[in-house]
């Protein structure tokens, strides 16, 4: 059998959450079923290291597709006319996009359709692009893969053709995170927080994170406790956020929040797993990765009560209304005060993590391919 997969998010040091998902998955998938025929297709040069495995072939198509006429000559001329061409038995699209015309069976997978609940997260041409063509990238699929139970009944709500059409597959955290020794604890909060004891949040700084919210909740921890632990926030800019440039110049604790940017994965791991506590009061996720990130390693987690969230903590957090900073930082000071708490969510979090790994979720990614192969 052969298969092509669309693998242009697959970028070296820069992978993003649709590469991350596409280098696990396909990293063990090809592995796993070396009688298949996979042909990864970039749009760029690609890294050697993404071929993976002996039965992994490489194509390099054009243009580059980071703008939404280039999306379109990509994936609706490109990308269509190689894939009819070479008459493949399944065509798979991890990143939400799909040439609508194919000879052969296609899955493709949604991570979350929060540009339908937000539009304004999305720049003028990229909203019209994405609310345009989703609905027929979701007609067009032979099946539909997305990564939550919630992102599986929110397309179907809102799309309800697509009703026993989409299948639900897991993100999960790398093998990078882990609890760490008091030691490595006390040196990365040397490194990081000038050896306090440090609150976290990880991802990208656009306002659907909340992160003003969250500048205004550490205001209230900081002025209702003793305790001066310091905010570190972890992730690089991804859209102006007007009130979070406010808060920040406002509040009297600017000089315990830390903005550290982009780090390595490896670095991730280290100040995620000396984190006092994870807080990621999201205003929306399809997933949120940084909560089993947060759990791999063996730290608490304070997040949102809405979308996925809850359903990935399960009872291994707080949970909190992210639009009610008083919400938030009690939840903080809670943890704070309470060291009954803190040591049952740290117990619970080891324990929830393993219902996500990778592994599991590439076995699952080849149900669903071959859910999409007897559609055909």
């Amino acid at each position: 059998m052969r298969i092509a997969v669309n693998t242009r998010f697959l970028l070296y040091q820069n992978l993003g959450g649709f590469g991350v998902f596409i280098n696990e998955i396909f990293s063990r998938l090809v592995k796993d079923h070396p009688d298949i025929e996979f042909t990864f297709i970039f749009d760029r040069p690609y890294h050697p290291s993404f071929i993976y495995n002996e039965n992994v072939k490489a194509k390099v198509l054009l243009p580059p597709a980071r703008h939404p006429i280039l999306q379109f000559i990509y994936y609706q001329f490109s990308l269509q006319k190689f894939i009819n061409r070479n008459k493949f038995d399944l065509f798979i699209s991890p990143d939400s996009e799909l040439p609508l015309h194919l000879n052969c069976p296609s899955l493709l997978v949604l991570h979350d359709i929060n540009f339908f609940h937000n539009p304004n997260y999305l720049s003028g041409l990229n909203r019209r692009y994405m609310t345009y063509f989703t609905p027929k990238f979701l007609k067009a699929a032979t099946h539909i893969v997305t990564v939550s139970e919630f992102c599986k009944k929110d397309i179907e709500d809102y799309f309800p053709f697509t009703k026993n059409k989409v299948g639900v597959v897991y993100n999960a955290a790398s093998d990078y995170f882990k609890p760490l020794t008091d030691n490595e604890i006390l040196i990365n909060r040397n490194k990081y927080s000038n050896g306090k004891p440090y609150f976290l949040f990880i991802g990208a700084i656009t306002p659907r994170k909340n992160l003003a919210n969250l500048i205004k909740a550490y205001n209230i921890f900081r002025k209702n406790t003793n305790q001066n632990y310091p905010l570190i926030i972890v992730g690089g800019q991804m859209h102006k956020d007007k009130d979070l440039d406010n808060e920040l110049k406002n509040t009297e604790y600017k000089s315990d929040i830390y903005l550290l940017g982009n780090v390595s994965n490896k670095d991730i791991a280290q100040i995620v797993g000396s984190a006092f506590a994870l807080v990621f009061p999201s205003q929306f996720e399809g997933f949120g990765i940084p909560i089993v990130e947060a759990m791999k390693s063996g730290i608490p987690v304070i997040t949102s009560n809405i979308s996925s969230m809850p359903e990935i903590a399960g009872n291994a957090a707080l949970l909190v209304d992210p639009f009610n900073p008083d919400s938030i930082a009690e939840a903080m000071i809670l943890l704070t005060n309470s060291q009954p708490l803190y040591d049952d969510l740290k117990i619970k979090a080891l324990q929830r993590v393993k219902n996500f790994s990778w592994e599991q979720s590439a076995a699952k990614m080849w149900e669903e391919i071959k859910i999409t192969l007897d559609k055909f």
